[in-house]
């Protein structure tokens, strides 16, 4: 939730009609919902469950490391 509303924070500064945050977690929880319902559909199939079992301390170890990228991106303004 942090990483969110650090993300999104930008969008609702300055003049913007009062919807824009109602707007804001609408696609999140959307798309949330949306894509962890796909991941959950497509992880049923048996060859991409074992593949992604197999690959998944590295999944894990790159999408850790993109996301402190990122916030250390946020913390320090760029």
């Amino acid at each position: 939730m942090v990483f969110l509303a650090a993300v999104t924070a930008p969008f609702l500064r300055g003049n913007h009609p009062p919807s824009r945050p109602f707007a804001l977690w609408l696609i999140i929880v959307i798309q949330g919902a949306g894509l962890w319902a796909l991941w959950a559909i497509v992880l049923q199939w048996r060859p991409l469950r074992d593949g992604y079992r197999q690959a998944q301390p590295v999944i894990d170890g790159v999408f850790g490391l993109v996301l402190l990228a990122l916030s250390a991106m946020l913390m320090i303004g760029k």
